[in-house]
């Protein structure tokens, strides 16, 4: 896990991890997720091209790590329609202990208010801007499987280039609020694998 003097001095990061440890509960808005301060621009130069609508990592990456994930796709209830407020991660195996959160894009944002995402492991700690994602269908039918270039690190993190999830089940969006009150928050469970890359 990173070290705490790295985690205050990311105000991103520390919203995520607060909120992903329930400190914030899991509504954790656009607005409060800021650009990085205290972490280091990941220079993705030496990594090939990677393909559009696909989740394969760079040709020639390697595999530094690999866990398995479990959390939830966080809603609010607004005007008797799920509203999409990101997701908490929780990471296992290797990588026992990290968190996550990651909010998405929304639809007329202007340029430098898209979605982020953190994740917070013993590897180190990552950002990721949500809007250079690539999407591929789960072979279960819930939540797609995706691949994000890391945008920034902390200092001695593992040089993980690309996250890639695969095998991920559930998660599906709900259609409508069911049972849950006007702002009300609905959770859906999901689980997966996600596998760090680097390009060199």
């Amino acid at each position: 896990m990173t070290a705490p003097s790295t985690i205050l001095a990311a105000s991103t990061a520390l919203l995520v991890l607060l909120a992903a440890q329930g400190a914030l509960g899991c509504r954790v808005r656009r607005t409060l997720l800021q650009a990085p301060m205290g972490l280091e621009a990941v220079d993705l130069k030496s990594c090939p091209a990677v393909e559009a609508g696909s989740t394969a990592p760079p040709s020639g990456s390697r595999e530094l790590w690999s866990a398995p994930i479990n959390g939830t796709r966080n809603y609010t209830c607004i005007a008797g329609k799920p509203v999409g407020d990101g997701a908490t991660i929780y990471y296992h195996g290797d990588q026992e202990g990290g968190v996550g959160y990651y909010t998405l894009p929304m639809p007329g944002e202007t340029v430098g208010r898209l979605g982020y995402g953190v994740a917070d492991v013993k590897a180190g700690l990552y950002w990721f801007d949500t809007a250079k994602n690539s999407t591929a269908p789960s072979p279960t039918g819930g939540l797609p499987d995706a691949r994000w270039p890391t945008s920034y690190r902390s200092s001695g993190a593992q040089p993980c280039d690309y996250f890639v999830r695969t095998n991920t089940t559930g998660g599906a969006t709900p259609t409508d609020c069911g049972s849950t009150p006007e702002g009300g928050e609905i959770l859906i469970p999901f689980t997966a694998t996600i596998t760090c890359y680097a390009c060199k």
